[in-house]
Parts: C-alpha cells; structure tokens; sequence
C-alpha cells in the first residue's frame, strides 16, 4: 500500500483505489485484488486467476523484466 495522496505526490503508475484505500505498484494491487476476491467469489474460481504460475511470472516481471524496461524506455 502507498500512504500518497492519488495523483498529489506519488507519481509513478500504476495506481488503485479498492475499498476506498490506494495501493500503488502492480504487485501490490495484484495481492489486494486476490484479498477482495477471496471474500466474494469461489475458491475455485480464485485459483484461475491466482495459482503458483502467475506467481511465479508476477516475481519474473518485478525482479526481471522492470530492471531491463527503466533504462531502455529512458
């Protein structure tokens, strides 16, 4: 979670609003979202979407794919 206002002083995207409170970063968006689905939806149907495969390529794009996207975009 980021404790910024929206747009006032956290600059960087992506941003989220769930259930009134902002979170910054897509990793950390990804575990809110997986927290709120858990309360309304099946575990079923959780586990399409949140399953040891997108864990794995979430770290991938955190730890790979972000280090070599920075310097080759500026």
């Amino acid at each position: 979670m980021c404790h910024a206002e929206f747009s006032e002083s956290y600059k960087k995207v992506p941003i989220a609003i769930i259930d009134g409170e902002t979170v910054c970063d897509s990793s950390a968006i990804v575990e809110r979202l997986e927290q709120v689905l858990a309360r309304s939806i099946p575990k079923e149907a959780l586990s399409t979407f949140f399953n040891p495969e997108v864990a794995h390529w979430l770290a991938w794009v955190d730890k790979s794919l972000a280090v070599l996207l920075f310097p080759n975009i500026t």
